[in-house]
């Protein structure tokens, strides 16, 4: 394709995309500058730096790299255990592992003189220590004869002793897991346990099986501060990866002397914005919001001085409200259309302005299903590299840290709920008006397309001011200090907000295929190319500088690899757009009325009353996660990763969105018919493919990811069962959402979401202050979504339609299918898991395969075979298979299986869909009021 196709000259690139683009190279700028490895000049003068001496033999360069972070640290190595007799010339002795065959007395002797006169001691364990425990029995560690073991189990850390200022000072809920440690039975009485630890497999019995991770016994004027921790290179890769690591080493240094320890943000070595950073973020936002304001004004003053839609004025809104309160055209039947000649045809095309062969203009259910099948299987092709790449690829090679990945989840979740406060709407707004004024008037509604630009535009301005600029104020003082940077990354990245601007256009327009494509081309390809390439960018960047690390590089990297995929995913959507003749330019402009803004932000507010209990169960939620679940940066890693896996279910809201447009021309224009039968299918589709998915993810999701991830990401199984359940009640939902968004009534919309919000947080406070486990963040969402369902579902039949959900059609014969396909399927999968190929990844490649390709036809034939489909459903269905090209063929072939089960069924037309014919009357007699749209 040629570039002058994109940016030809009757439709030049808006100057708001220049200056977007200019924008995100400051951007850049900025955060190469604010991120910058950073070498602090130190202190010179010798009084006030710390002289320590370091003793070890083995491999211990990471840690000893964490030690020099410091500039007022003067070090000093040594291999020699009779260095330790010049021991009064240091501050600090430090020893990793010493071997105690050769300590004697003399040397163990000038230790203790050497503490008890008011020296420092730090002692980390190793094997070394576990063959012999004369050295912890000199100093008063351990009794006589006590008892020390190896462990490679997962332990979680924990604070014993919480008034001490290493306990206060660092967020130890949020330290990874420590597997390799030294335990240590029989403590002398002196010793106090500062931090704790516990089997992960315990998580209920801790004080039972609670061993010593972090303590300190007073010797003389001196200390001696003990981990038990291994920190050799070879263990404990993310304990030494996690943004507090070099923070614990320079505060036990200063505890071991008695110093003061400064607060973490106020440590210049702490991988916060620090003063300069601060100064620079300033910078840039402010010069940012000046740019936005000014570029509103200039672009409203320039399109009221040349309008375009002289038609539409604010009065159009009234004029509308009359047309569509008139009643409905004479209803014509389906057999006299196929009558029609084709001259009939073409005057018909002529005096409805638009082409009645195009199956797109032609209102009805038809479009949705066609669009959702070609998305569904275009993105089943995508989802096996995509599989492949987020359970083996991503956790094995290119982010194989659990904290990171925790990182990236809770700041997502964090910012999809400020967004979605900070939209106020204006996404679903844009859909639903598009859809509902596009039928009579398209100029309006394209006002509020611009609505949505404009609102985002400016709104976004407030938000980078709010996180990015005042959270690096605030931020680094709370207890997610350590993931400023990645909220600050985050909250950039939303700016300048109208990336999914065309997706948005598409629901409007109800082009389902370009629609979902759009999405699945963010949400899955160009997300995951971006994070492979930023992530690796900042592992590297986090490598060669220790302020950061590797795992807190990863996790800057996933926003990076966000704004990569937003900015990709506008150009390549803003291309479908312009090939349907449209005009990009159009959209940029400010012909829209303060009527129409009202109208929009009116609409988003009612939303709001629900929204906004989301973000604040969310945050809520976050801050009981911190507070109650330990090691929870590792704990969130495997969340996302079994989220992943079943994420594959959320597929379904793409396809319960994507009616919001149907729901709003047919309840604005009086079809309600059309309405029920918007609302059957959305069950019917929904409940069809989500049974289908949740057998074959029951059948095989655990075995695919132990294949995949591997033994390090086991536990993420944990997680597994009680996400399918989860997700099996989102459609409902979803389509509920959709139905009071697309009618307009949205207030109940708002307070469905404050019954559910309200409950899980009640169940979220309850179970977490009791049980300390992730898994009950999961458990507290279900009986939530399950009251909301069933509220969300008596409201819409008392206010909005008498729908019929028809049963058997819509649960009965899918959930028969899904039972068999389960069972068959399960035993299939155990089959292929045994068989010998080598790496695992193979066996879950050949399970993918045979579950989705192989059963996804299996279970079509079934549900054909129990009455899924009545002569009626299944035409449309051939309707809608017919309008897919490429993948199309996947979505013919599946109607074939699926009309072969149905003509040897005993149960065919059994249970038909009465409202079809009359609901598909009203949706033509619709199609004939249609003007054509021109952007």
């Amino acid at each position: 394709m040629k570039l002058e196709f994109i940016f030809h000259k009757k439709d030049r690139t808006p100057k708001i995309l220049i200056i977007s683009l200019i924008l995100l190279i400051g951007y850049v700028m900025v955060f190469a500058l604010a991120l910058h490895p950073i070498k602090a000049a130190g202190s010179t003068d010798k009084d006030n730096n710390v002289e320590i001496l370091v003793v070890y033999n083995g491999d211990y360069d990471n840690f000893i790299r964490s030690l020099k972070i410091d500039d007022s640290f003067e070090i000093d190595k040594t291999d020699r255990i009779s260095e330790l007799r010049d021991a009064d010339d240091y501050d600090v002795v430090v020893l990793l592992d010493p071997d105690v065959d050769e300590f004697n007395d003399l040397e163990i002797n000038n230790l203790t003189t050497f503490i008890k006169k008011g020296g420092g001691l730090f002692l980390l364990c190793g094997p070394n220590l576990e063959d012999e425990s004369y050295l912890l029995e000199k100093l008063n560690i351990l009794e006589k004869s006590a008892d020390m073991g190896y462990n490679d189990e997962e332990y979680v850390l924990t604070p014993k002793d919480e008034d001490h200022e290493i306990s206060k000072k660092i967020e130890w809920n949020s330290a990874p897991d420590l597997k390799d440690i030294l335990i240590l039975h029989d403590l002398n009485d002196s010793v106090d346990v500062i931090i704790k630890g516990y089997p992960i497999s315990k998580n209920l019995e801790q004080e039972k099986y609670k061993t010593l991770i972090f303590g300190e016994r007073d010797l003389g004027k001196g200390k001696i501060s003990i981990f038990t921790g291994l920190m050799e290179d070879a263990y404990n890769k993310e304990f030494k990866l996690w943004p507090y690591f070099n923070y614990f080493i320079y505060s036990v240094i200063q505890d071991c002397q008695d110093e003061p320890i400064p607060e973490y943000h106020q440590w210049e070595y702490s991988p916060v914005p620090h003063l300069f950073e601060q100064i620079l973020l300033s910078v840039y936002v402010s010069i940012v919001s000046i740019v936005a304001i000014l570029l509103f004004l200039t672009v409203r003053r320039r399109s009221k001085l040349n309008p375009i839609d002289k038609k539409s004025t604010p009065d159009k809104k009234d004029e509308a409200e009359k047309m569509e309160a008139t009643e409905p055209p004479p209803i014509i039947s389906l057999e006299e259309l196929k009558l029609l000649e084709k001259k009939e045809i073409e005057e018909l095309e002529k005096k409805t302005k638009i082409d009645l062969k195009d199956e797109w203009e032609q209102i009805g259910t038809h479009r949705q299903i066609s669009g959702f099948f070609f998305s569904f299987f275009l993105g089943l092709l995508i989802v096996m590299p995509q599989l492949v790449v987020t359970t083996f690829i991503i956790p094995r090679y290119v982010q194989p840290y659990p904290q990171a990945s925790g990182y990236y989840n809770f700041a997502y979740q964090f910012f999809q709920a400020i967004w979605m406060v900070f939209d106020v709407g204006t996404s679903f707004a844009l859909a639903k008006y598009f859809a509902q004024y596009r039928v009579k008037d398209p100029d309006k509604a394209i006002h509020y397309i611009q609505i949505f630009v404009w609102w985002q535009i400016l709104t976004g301005m407030l938000q980078i001011i709010l996180i990015a600029l005042i959270g690096s104020i605030i931020f680094p003082q709370t207890n997610m200090a350590h993931m400023t940077w990645i909220f600050i990354s985050y909250s950039l990245v939303q700016y300048p907000g109208f990336f999914l601007v065309f997706i948005y256009i598409f629901q409007g327009q109800q082009r389902g295929d370009l629609q979902l494509v759009g999405y699945i081309l963010y949400a899955v390809v160009l997300n995951l190319i971006g994070q492979i390439i930023f992530i690796l960018i900042f592992r590297e960047w986090g490598r060669m500088n220790p302020i950061y690390g590797e795992a807190l590089g990863a996790g800057i990297g996933y926003a990076f690899g966000a704004y990569f995929a937003e900015w990709s995913t506008f150009f390549i959507t803003m291309i479908f757009f312009k090939k349907q003749g449209f005009s990009v330019k159009r959209i940029f402009r400010a012909d829209f009325f303060k009527q129409e803004l009202n109208e929009a932000l009116s609409y988003g507010v009612k939303l709001m009353i629900g929204n906004i209990w989301v973000p604040a169960v969310w945050l809520f939620q976050m801050v009981l996660i911190a507070i109650y679940v330990p090691n929870y940066s590792n704990e969130f890693g495997y969340f996302n990763l079994a989220y992943n896996l079943v994420i594959i279910i959320s597929f379904l809201a793409l396809f319960a969105n994507s009616l919001l447009g149907g729901f709003s021309e047919a309840y604005e224009h009086n079809r309600p018919n059309l309405v029920k039968l918007y609302i059957y299918q959305g069950f019917k589709w929904c409940n069809y493919l989500a049974f289908f998915l949740v057998a074959v993810l029951l059948a095989t999701g655990d075995l695919f990811i132990l294949g995949a991830a591997g033994p390090t990401w086991a536990r993420a199984t944990y997680y597994l069962g009680f996400l399918i359940i989860f997700q099996l009640f989102g459609p409902y939902s979803w389509i509920g959402d959709a139905t009071f968004e697309g009618t307009g009534k949205t207030l109940y919309a708002g307070i469905a979401w404050i019954i559910e919000q309200m409950l899980r947080a009640i169940l979220l406070l309850i179970l977490l202050m009791n049980f300390n486990n992730m898994i009950y963040v999961i458990i507290a969402y279900i009986p939530a979504l399950i009251i909301k369902n069933l509220f969300v579902w008596i409201v819409v039949k008392k206010k909005i339609s008498d729908y019929k959900l028809y049963p058997w059609t819509s649960f009965i014969a899918p959930g028969i299918a899904a039972i068999i396909t389960y069972v068959c399927l399960r035993f299939v999968s155990l089959l292929v898991w045994e068989i010998p190929l080598g790496d695992k990844i193979i066996n879950v490649l050949l399970l993918f395969v045979v579950g989705i390709f192989v059963f996804m036809y299996f279970f079509a034939f079934l549900a054909g075979f129990f009455g899924g489909f009545d002569s009626n459903t299944l035409k449309e269905f051939e309707r809608a298979a017919a309008m897919i090209g490429g993948v199309g063929k996947l979505t013919q072939f599946l109607y074939k299986i699926t009309y072969a089960g149905c003509k040897i069924s005993p149960l065919h037309d059994r249970f038909k869909v009465k409202i079809f014919e009359i609901a598909m009357n009203e949706a033509y007699t619709l199609t004939l009021e249609k003007e054509q749209l021109k952007i």
